[in-house]
């Protein structure tokens, strides 16, 4: 597995392949299950709609 050069919450790498946990929803309050994966179009490591968003690494979780 490649490794996304992105951390989680608890500064554990996250790798494509692993399953992780975010939230969604305007109020960030309805969780997610999304695996990482290489986006070719992007050239970019992806797992939802605002992976790039820094706010997210910091509530985002490997749980697989």
């Amino acid at each position: 597995m490649q490794y996304t050069g992105l951390k989680d919450r608890n500064d554990v790498e996250i790798y494509e392949g692993d399953i992780i946990l975010w939230y969604s929803g305007q109020l960030k309050h309805i969780p997610v299950h999304s695996e990482v994966e290489w986006d070719e179009a992007g050239a970019r490591f992806a797992f939802g709609w605002k992976a790039a968003s820094t706010y997210m690494l910091y509530i985002t979780e490997i749980i697989g």
